[in-house]
């Protein structure tokens, strides 16, 4: 009796994971159905946990440079992954004034025939981005996640959502999308370079005064104090945690960090 009650809910399991993927695969269609992507459009993509929030206010801040008053960045930069699962989420976007400035975490495949514009996207350190990626997850949605279990499903890259799989897309670029990369690392240790990067990206220019201003308004301080501006939902505790670098390999034991390399290596080759 109990092996039959395993079965069946083993069988519910899947039946509800295909229902879920089903109904986020009709959802998404109809969004870019009506979705009217536009030359203008700029995309901040980056795998979650790699500075795509801070990237995100850099580029809002070199864009508007008087009107820099909101309740949520994600209400002047909308959360590309958020709109497809609304069931008006293309109205919102296609209503948005010129340029769009949108963050998303998709990965290439999925997006490289349904973009134009502009793309910034922001790559970590993917030991930093395991461990910052673990306290998000245990923090907002699974508390009895252990650091053990994190670690090895980042390791695996033969998942969908593999870290290794998102950067090797994006960083091939099969389509030629017009993309400009940007390394976290390098954007916190010198935030005036990185807004200067940008900004001659997207074409803008930036008077000194200008560039002080943006860089002020993205120091990590003032973002952790404003933290309810930037995090996704009210319950997201710790959105911005430490904004450092490095502190992700110390966690990993000397086989997982060969491993990861050996992956690097595999993924990352010719790219």
């Amino acid at each position: 009796m109990l092996k039959i009650f395993d079965v069946l809910i083993s069988l519910l399991m899947l039946i509800n994971s295909f229902i879920y993927k089903l109904k986020v695969r009709v959802e998404s269609s109809r969004f870019f159905y009506f979705f009217k992507p536009l030359d203008t459009d700029i995309y901040i993509a980056s795998y979650m946990k790699s500075g795509t929030t801070l990237t995100q206010v850099m580029l809002f801040e070199i864009l508007n440079k008087k009107n820099l008053d909101y309740s949520n960045i994600n209400d002047v930069s909308p959360f590309l992954d958020t709109l497809i699962r609304r069931r008006n989420g293309f109205k919102i976007l296609n209503r948005k004034e010129a340029p769009r400035l949108i963050k998303t975490h998709l990965h290439y495949n999925f997006l490289k025939t349904k973009i134009k514009g502009k793309v910034i996207y922001v790559q970590r350190d993917g030991m930093d981005v395991a461990w910052s990626q673990y306290h998000h997850i245990k923090s907002v949605y699974q508390p009895e996640l252990t650091w053990k279990q994190h670690s090895q499903q980042f390791l695996d890259d033969s998942r969908s959502d593999s870290w290794f799989k998102h950067v090797k897309q994006w960083r091939t670029n099969k389509n030629k999308i017009n993309i400009t990369y940007l390394q976290y690392e390098d954007v916190v240790t010198d935030l005036g370079a990185a807004a200067e990067k940008l900004a001659d990206f997207i074409g803008v220019e930036l008077t000194e005064e200008q560039k002080a201003q943006v860089v002020e308004r993205c120091r990590f301080d003032r973002m952790k104090k404003e933290e309810k501006k930037y995090s996704p939902k009210p319950n997201f505790s710790n959105f911005i945690r430490e904004g450092r670098t490095g502190s992700g390999k110390q966690n990993f034991s000397d086989e997982q960090q060969q491993l990861f390399l050996h992956l690097s290596n595999k993924h990352f080759k010719n790219c």
